[in-house]
């Protein structure tokens, strides 16, 4: 692309010199023969140059609104103490007994230990992955439910506070009782104005089939930060062989972890164990958004610099081939006022017809990174407001200079080398 563009930018203007008439060259002060077609094709690229850099800027800034965002979101709970224990059982029947042996031994070894101020077992850990998820279409769109099984303990070990009814008990667990406990988001989505407590679970997913909800509890974030939905569905855990476990400590989960892993490795040398801080999860997913935006913002800039650059040079060019006119211009009375307001809106003009066609292709392009963003939409306001200010400054700023310079000139000067 590197030679291309250096080919082209070479061969273009060669090749209509070599086609200019002489005579017409001369009575037309030097812009050549071709000059109406040439200012048409400049105009077109800048543009081209204009539309381009929005959608980049677009694009930039809508990432970076989104990262802010995620920054600042409330996840519905305090991971700044929970360490994450996954545990590799092996597979088959031998698998499924060593799974609950081990989650009761080592319930059992966390009992008491010094640090240690909850825990619990859930097959879904909040940013691990392996998060079962109901996607459907209601009246309005599509509608995502996020599952998960636990114990007893889990709602007080993440913080989760019980706003209606009430949580299953470890007996509930233990009998597989057909019991739920549903998000607020979902009991408002589903159940708006009613009493939801006993209501069947199939009211909302079908397949539930007898399950009843007795408690409703806060939202929480525990997958993506970009989840659009805080719907969530909590059921008495049963297949312990896909479980693992969630300890809340009583200060860094990292002074911990060594302890945590040598008290439980020795329950099982079956088992492998990752023990890691559920905060890492929380801030992996931030630095992607970090880390798109930056790139963007990179992109962005450079894209910015060379638009710049191109207008200055484009409109310095144009301007020195119009000093005769300006000249004539200001020898009859037009002030430098008046100069430098034509030659901005000339070079403008373009420019303004290239945003106005970049704001659309930035608006289809937001659609498509839309899954990336959070807290906002991709025909974001400010995100847009501020794109457009910033490239009509920019533009504004690589006019201007060549615009004053050219209406500053002394036209007894100019005249004299006509």
């Amino acid at each position: 692309m590197s030679i291309a563009a250096g080919l082209g930018a070479g061969v273009a203007p060669a090749r209509h010199a070599a086609h200019d008439d002489v005579n017409s060259v001369l009575k037309a002060g030097g812009r050549g023969g071709g000059a109406g077609r040439l200012d048409r094709i400049r105009a077109t690229v800048m543009g081209v140059q204009a539309a381009a850099s929005i959608v980049l800027v677009v694009l930039a800034a809508l990432l970076t609104r989104g990262m802010v965002a995620a920054t600042r979101v409330d996840i519905g709970f305090a991971a700044e103490r929970v360490l994450a224990v996954r545990p590799s059982f092996p597979p088959g029947e031998n698998g499924r007994a060593a799974a609950r042996a081990f989650i009761d031994a080592a319930t059992e070894r966390l009992h008491g230990m010094p640090g240690v101020v909850s825990y619990s077992a859930a097959t879904s850990l909040p940013y691990g992955g392996a998060t079962r998820v109901t996607i459907f279409n209601r009246p309005g769109g599509r509608y995502t439910i996020n599952y998960n099984t636990t114990d007893a303990e889990y709602f007080s070990t993440l913080g989760l506070r019980v706003l209606r009814g009430r949580t299953y008990t470890g007996a509930e667990v233990r009998d597989r009782a057909r019991v739920a406990v549903v998000s607020e988001a979902l009991a408002r989505d589903f159940f708006p104005g009613e009493d939801l407590l006993g209501q069947p679970l199939s009211r909302v997913v079908e397949d539930e089939g007898d399950a009843l909800i007795i408690g409703v509890v806060s939202n929480a974030i525990t997958t993506r930060l970009r989840e659009r939905s805080e719907a969530a569905i909590y059921l008495p855990v049963t297949d312990w062989q896909s479980a693992s476990l969630l300890i809340r400590t009583a200060s860094s989960p990292s002074l911990h972890l060594a302890t945590i892993r040598s008290a439980l490795q020795p329950l099982d040398s079956r088992v492998r164990l990752e023990v890691t801080p559920v905060s890492e999860g929380l801030a992996r997913q931030l630095g992607e958004s970090r880390t798109l935006a930056s790139l963007a913002s990179t992109f962005a800039a450079v894209a910015l610099c060379l638009a710049i650059v191109g207008l200055h040079g484009v409109t310095a060019f144009v301007i020195n081939q119009r000093s005769q006119e300006i000249t004539l211009r200001v020898a009859l009375g037009a002030t430098r006022r008046d100069v430098v307001r034509m030659l901005l809106g000339d070079s403008l003009r373009p420019v303004v017809l290239g945003l106005g066609a970049g704001i659309f292709v930035a608006l289809g392009a937001g659609r498509l990174i839309a899954g990336t963003l959070y807290g906002i939409g991709p025909a974001d306001p400010i995100a847009l407001g501020a794109s457009v200010l910033i490239l009509v400054l920019s533009t504004i700023a690589a006019i201007i200079v060549p615009a004053r310079r050219a209406a500053a000139v002394d036209p007894a000067s100019v005249l004299r080398q006509v």
